[in-house]
C-alpha cells in the first residue's frame, strides 16, 4: 500500500514540476524581446512584491524638510554634488 502511494506521488510530482517548467518557458518567450516586461514576468513567477519607500521628512544639517518639493530638491542637491564633495576631501597628489 505504501509503496503504490509513494509510486503515484512521485508521478504527481514529476508532472507539477513538468507543467510548472512549460509554463515558465511559455512565459519567457512571450518576451524574448522585452527586458522590462521579462523582469515584470519574473517578480510575478516569483510572487514578489515590489516595495515604495515615501520619504515624508528628511533631516539636513540646514533643517528639517517635509514638503515633497523640498525633499526632492534636498536629495537633487546632494546627488549632484555628491562628487565634487568627496573630491574636495582627497588630498592632492
Amino acid at each position: 500500500m505504501h509503496q503504490a502511494y509513494k509510486k503515484v506521488r512521485n508521478e504527481v510530482t514529476k508532472k507539477v514540476k513538468n507543467a510548472k517548467a512549460k509554463h515558465f518557458i511559455h512565459c519567457f518567450e512571450k518576451t524574448t524581446n522585452n527586458p522590462q516586461e521579462m523582469w515584470k514576468t519574473i517578480n510575478k513567477l516569483i510572487n514578489k512584491k515590489s516595495k515604495t519607500t515615501i520619504i515624508s521628512e528628511i533631516k539636513t544639517e540646514n533643517g528639517s524638510f517635509t514638503d515633497p518639493k523640498e525633499i526632492t530638491n534636498v536629495l537633487n542637491e546632494y546627488f549632484c554634488n555628491i562628487g565634487y564633495n568627496l573630491a574636495e576631501k582627497l588630498e592632492s597628489t
